[in-house]
C-alpha cells in the first residue's frame, strides 16, 4: 500500500472519514486500485455502498484478502445480490399466503348484567307508553261520539271569545300546507302532564309545554278517539323553545295500529323547554284525544 493510502488509512482509523473520502475520490479517478476501493469501503457508512466498493476492489484483485474478509463479514458467506433476491422471494411468498378474508361481523356476547339492564329499559319504555294508554281504552266510545260533532270547539271558542280557527295560510288550505303544524299559531297552551284529555276541531292548534334535561329520554303520546282522525302523525310535532322541530331526536314506537295516534321516545341533547304541538284538520286529526308526556326512568 502506498504512503498516500497509508495516510488515508490513518485518517479513517482516527475517525476522519469525510477527509479520507475526499482524498480517495481523487485517487480513484486518477489511479484506481484494489487498496483504494477497500479503503473507500472503510470510509463509508452505508452497507450497500460498502459492498459496491468491495466488489470494485475484487474486480481489480480477486485475491485481495482484506476486501474478501470484509465482504464475507457483511454478507455472511452469501453475495449481497443473492441475499436481496432471496429476501424478495420470501416477501412474495408471504404476500401470496396472506389472503385478505372477508370481514366477519361477530355478534358481541353481552354479559348477564347488560342483558338484564336492556330488558329493564325496554320494559320501562313500554310500561310508560301503556300507562299513558290505560285511560284511553276506558273512554274510547264516549269520546268517539264527541269527535263526530264537527265545529264543536269552534262554536265554544267563539262563544267564550277565544282565538279564531286558522283555515288557510296565505290562501292555501292548511290541509294542503306541508308542516302546517309548525306554522299555525297555538290557540291553546298548557303544561304537559302524564295524561291530558281534550277535544280538537279544524283549524285549531293545541300546545303542551314541558322541560327536558340533557341526556334524559321522554315518552310522548297522542291518541285520537274519533272517526274523523285518520292521519294524526302529520299533524303532530315536537319543538324546542325556538319552535324548531326536534323530531330527529325521537324514535317512533310501533305500538299503535293505523294513524289514530303516535308514540315517541325522544332523547334531549340539551336542557331546555320543549312542546308538543297538535293541529286539527278535518278528516285527519279532529275530535277527542289524549296527550301525555313522561320522563323515562333509565
Amino acid at each position: 500500500m502506498s504512503e498516500s493510502l497509508q495516510a488515508i488509512e490513518t485518517l479513517i482509523k482516527t475517525g476522519q472519514k469525510s477527509e479520507a473520502r475526499q482524498k480517495l475520490k481523487t485517487i480513484l479517478r486518477d489511479d484506481p486500485s484494489a487498496d483504494a476501493w477497500y479503503l473507500t469501503a472503510l470510509a463509508v457508512d452505508d452497507e450497500s455502498h460498502k459492498v459496491k466498493c468491495l466488489r470494485e476492489a475484487l474486480k481489480l484483485d480477486e485475491f485481495h484478502s482484506p476486501a474478501n474478509r470484509l465482504l464475507y463479514k457483511i454478507e455472511g458467506g452469501m453475495p449481497q445480490a443473492e441475499r436481496e433476491k432471496r429476501k424478495r422471494h420470501e416477501e412474495e411468498l408471504k404476500k401470496k399466503e396472506i389472503v385478505p378474508l372477508e370481514k366477519i361481523e361477530r355478534e358481541i356476547k353481552k354479559d348477564r348484567f347488560q342483558k338484564h339492564r336492556e330488558r329493564q329499559k325496554q320494559r320501562s319504555r313500554m310500561g310508560c307508553l301503556f300507562g299513558l294508554m290505560l285511560s284511553v281504552s276506558c273512554s274510547m266510545f264516549s269520546f268517539s261520539a264527541i269527535g263526530m260533532l264537527p265545529g264543536f270547539i269552534g262554536t265554544v271558542s267563539g262563544f267564550l271569545g277565544g282565538p279564531p280557527a286558522v283555515y288557510d295560510i296565505e290562501g292555501t288550505p292548511i290541509d294542503e300546507v306541508r308542516d302546517a303544524v309548525e306554522i299555525v299559531p297555538a290557540s291553546q297552551v298548557k303544561p304537559a302532564t302524564d295524561q291530558e284529555v281534550d277535544i280538537m276541531d279544524h283549524g285549531f292548534l293545541h300546545e303542551y309545554e314541558f322541560s327536558v334535561r340533557r341526556g334524559k329520554s321522554y315518552a310522548v303520546y297522542v291518541q285520537f278517539m274519533s272517526l274523523n282522525a285518520n292521519a294524526v302523525s302529520k299533524n303532530v310535532v315536537i319543538v324546542n323553545e325556538s319552535d324548531e322541530s326536534v323530531m330527529d331526536t325521537c324514535e317512533r314506537e310501533n305500538i299503535l295500529e293505523g294513524d289514530l295516534g303516535v308514540a315517541y321516545i325522544c332523547k334531549a341533547s340539551s336542557s331546555g323547554d320543549w312542546a308538543v304541538r297538535i293541529l286539527g284538520v278535518t278528516g285527519e286529526s279532529i275530535g277527542a284525544y289524549f296527550v301525555g308526556v313522561q320522563a323515562m326512568q333509565f
